[in-house]
């Protein structure tokens, strides 16, 4: 026990020790940010991600694609012939309802969008006492991950809510989850695409920040308009009211 708490305490002073008001730790100005930044200086996340019009729409369009496309379940028979498995637990779930807070369609988007956005989609498949499936539910794809144990086990980990503001691990072997995996390196999980093209997504982002704060501030440029001496009220008002005509924003 004191070996564990001596390597604790290092692992801690190594982490937290410089970090101070004045040079804070990079893990605490993710926080506070809401998520990394990269050149761009702007935070990236799942939410100021699709606030990028065109992101939003490439997430939309695909996902709401794969929402119209069928998922039907099938039983081989013979060498060739294949039939509906409508008798299969399987069938209902994929093509009607894949459990009782969603309907197939929106299921099936849910999953796509967590590829699109996290490179992962995942859902737990929940079984009944005779080991058939009985519903399927998205999990959180930023607090899920395939791992592997110390004994090679391949398992999944996730965290789940379970009371306000309080998350508990939980592993599932692979038969319990429905993996939907993007572009990947080693086939056991796709990119985090908001890692990848982080730098891509900040710079979009900034783009339209920037333009949102130029035209509230009405485009305004700095500095003062002055007129000859001897220059009557009236004119002052109308080369005021010129210069406003011609250099105000939209509002």
């Amino acid at each position: 026990m004191p070996l564990f708490i001596d390597r604790f305490r290092n692992w801690w002073r190594s982490r937290f020790s410089n970090s101070g008001v004045g040079r804070p730790s990079q893990w605490l100005v993710d926080w506070v940010r809401g998520g990394s930044d990269d050149d761009s200086g702007v935070a990236v996340t799942n939410q100021t991600a699709l606030q990028c019009a065109t992101f939003w729409q490439g997430v939309n369009v695909i996902a709401g694609d794969v929402l119209q496309l069928p998922l039907v379940l099938y039983r081989r028979v013979g060498d060739r012939d294949r039939n509906h498995a409508t008798t299969h637990p399987a069938f209902r779930l994929m093509l009607r309802q894949p459990n009782k807070g969603m309907g197939a369609g929106t299921f099936k988007q849910v999953l796509q969008s967590h590829a699109l956005i996290f490179g992962n989609g995942y859902g737990v498949i929940e079984r009944n006492g005779r080991m058939e499936p009985t519903a399927v539910k998205p999990l959180d794809p930023s607090r899920t991950e395939p791992i592997t144990t110390e004994a090679g086990l391949r398992l999944y980990e996730t965290e789940i809510e379970v009371t306000p503001n309080h998350w508990e691990k939980f592993r599932m072997f692979p038969e319990n989850v429905l993996h939907i995996k993007g572009l990947g390196w080693d086939g056991s999980k796709g990119y985090s695409v908001l890692s990848m093209a982080r730098r891509s997504l900040g710079l979009a982002i900034a783009q339209e920040k920037h333009g949102a704060r130029f035209f509230k501030n009405s485009a305004t440029p700095g500095g003062m308009l002055e007129y000859a001496a001897g220059t009557s009220q009236e004119n002052a008002k109308a080369m005021t009211e010129a210069w406003n005509q011609e250099f105000r924003g939209v509002e």
